[in-house]
């Protein structure tokens, strides 16, 4: 298991130092990089370097599960993700010589987006149910794209 050296972890770095358990600890170290280095991703039986920018094709045969052919490689669903969000991110960007406004940003964010999901709103955007769950499975965590669009801005 990987377990951060976090305040919440404390009770289990304490049973694993000082209880003499008989357990070998290796540094935890996670970058919030993306793609994250070092990492990589596994499915249907295949492992593909998350940083491996020369992935080509189906390298997890799932374009008999997905209907857009340019989700079929890790780069394909971070950029359809990349399109979906910028239009929002874009709203934190300031024009040139001038400071970003985050108050209005902010508003304008939720005005927006306050009443979707980011799985709602990619379905809203016309995407497939299974294109959106797959792209939710390369990008996130199970559930992820249930919470508000906002937390995936």
């Amino acid at each position: 298991m990987r377990f951060p050296d976090t305040t919440f972890m404390k009770r289990t770095f304490d049973l694993a130092k000082n209880r003499n358990l008989p357990v070998r600890l290796i540094p935890y170290i996670i970058q919030m990089i993306e793609p994250s280095p070092n990492t990589f991703l596994f499915f249907n039986n295949t492992r593909v370097n998350n940083q491996d920018s020369s992935i080509a094709g189906d390298p997890f045969n799932v374009s008999s599960y997905v209907d857009n052919p340019d989700l079929t490689t890790p780069q394909g669903v971070a950029q359809m993700v990349a399109t979906v969000l910028q239009p929002f991110r874009d709203l934190f960007r300031a024009l040139p010589g001038q400071q970003p406004d985050v108050a209005s940003a902010m508003s304008q964010l939720f005005l927006s987006t306050d009443k979707f999901s980011m799985r709602s709103y990619m379905f809203s955007l016309g995407m497939d149910p299974r294109d959106i769950s797959w792209c939710e499975t390369l990008d996130k965590s199970t559930g992820w794209y249930d919470r508000a669009l906002t937390e995936s801005t």
